[in-house]
């Protein structure tokens, strides 16, 4: 019967470009830990509701997570090329160009003109080899024309099986490369945009201790109740310049307004006849102490 052959060229070409689909697929995981890693170790819940930065890291991360998911679509289109028969190729009508070019050359096909005409030869061929080892008469007393017979018909199928194992090879290296072209596209520009977003993510959920402070937005004052701002040296140097000419360590009287994520939302008063004050900010911890008057 007709020999499958060892795996040619082109075989071992395919399944280089599959193995390289496979682990970048599985660096994704490694990117993906890195996200989830990073959301956990950022200073996210720390950001104010209405924080720009807490939409800027949320919509980064959504926008990382969908390049992610490009790459890995693409990754797996490439890795689950499925294998292609003469059937299929004789019959199917959208080929890429590389494959379509092979099916045009004589020498893939054996010196055929066509894939139909090499699969019915093909066929041909095997139901030949079958009919001659059906038509032996007498196993025990094989005659010397029915030797004849087998030969030929086991050197005709061999011989086109060859040929079709060397086309469908080269056909399937083809079709990966077609789809590793398309696929590098995908992978290239979604690769960046996951970039960028992580770094964008990681700005945004982790700002610098003089973000934080600032980050919430004013609140409706409701009620505001007298305290006692004390300022601390982080605080006084930050704002000595708004609270104007006046020694930054004393106590100051003000109101609080609101209380939020990031820290008390006050408002240093007008001390009495000096330039201190008026200026209004978010107490964190590292910047104020506030106490009810």
């Amino acid at each position: 019967m007709a020999s499958t052959g060892a795996a040619p060229g082109p075989t071992s070409a395919a399944d280089r470009i599959r193995e390289t689909a496979k682990w970048l697929t599985v660096s994704l995981a490694a990117i993906a830990g890195v996200l989830v890693a990073g959301s956990q170790l950022s200073d996210l819940g720390s950001l104010d509701s209405h924080s720009h930065r807490l939409y800027l890291a949320i919509a980064a991360l959504a926008v990382a997570g969908l390049a992610t998911a490009a790459i890995l679509m693409a990754n797996v289109w490439v890795a689950t090329t499925p294998a292609h028969t003469l059937t299929f190729l004789a019959s199917s009508k959208r080929k890429p160009s590389g494959v379509t070019a092979i099916l045009k050359d004589t020498v893939f096909l054996g010196g055929l003109t066509t894939v139909e005409s090499l699969k019915t030869e093909y066929e041909k061929a095997l139901q030949e080899q079958q009919d001659a080892y059906n038509g032996i008469a007498d196993p025990a007393l094989i005659t010397p024309a029915e030797v004849s017979r087998i030969s030929t018909a086991n050197a005709r199928a061999t011989g086109l099986n060859q040929i079709t194992i060397g086309l469908l090879s080269s056909v399937a290296y083809a079709w990966i490369a077609f789809r590793w072209r398309r696929a590098a596209a995908v992978l290239l520009v979604a690769g960046l945009v996951a970039a960028a977003s992580i770094a964008t993510f990681a700005w945004a959920a982790t700002p610098p201790a003089s973000a934080k402070e600032s980050a919430a937005t004013p609140a409706q004052v409701d009620s505001p109740t007298p305290v006692t701002i004390t300022l601390t040296p982080a605080g006084q140097q930050a704002l000595k310049t708004a609270i104007g000419n006046c020694d930054p360590t004393r106590p100051f009287n003000g109101l609080k307004l609101a209380a939020g994520a990031t820290g008390v939302d006050v408002v240093i008063l007008r001390q009495g006849q000096t330039t201190c004050g008026p200026a209004r900010f978010v107490a964190g911890a590292d910047w104020a102490t506030v106490c009810s008057s």
